[in-house]
């Protein structure tokens, strides 16, 4: 993420905390703080499939779960990394085609 969207959300939050949103403030901030760079479009989605998972083990430990198809709930984990994808860029106006300035770049190319 670059610096000057960083700060805008940063500031965003505080303003979003001044008027008692506090979910989202706290939302924010603490992706914020656990910002993971992608280098590529596939480890972009890796990590959504990973955060889908700590999302995922979440709800297991809150109905304390005995058993599950870890198969199952991995092909649900990511179809749904894939639909967050697709849905997110469409709201934020993006394509995944679109080279980031974070991959690196192929032989002859400026």
């Amino acid at each position: 993420m670059n610096l000057n969207l960083k700060n805008r959300l940063q500031l965003t939050a505080e303003e979003a905390e001044f008027q008692g949103m506090t979910k989202l403030a706290s939302a924010i901030t603490e992706s914020l703080s656990t910002e993971t760079k992608s280098s590529s479009y596939d480890d972009l989605q890796d990590h959504i499939h990973k955060d889908l998972w700590k999302v995922a083990t979440k709800l297991l430990s809150y109905y304390d779960l005995d058993s599950i198809d870890v198969e199952f709930l991995d092909k649900t984990l990511v179809s749904w990394a894939s639909k967050i994808s697709d849905d997110l860029e469409k709201a934020l106006g993006v394509s995944h085609i679109v080279k980031v300035s974070s991959e690196e770049k192929v032989p002859g190319e400026q």
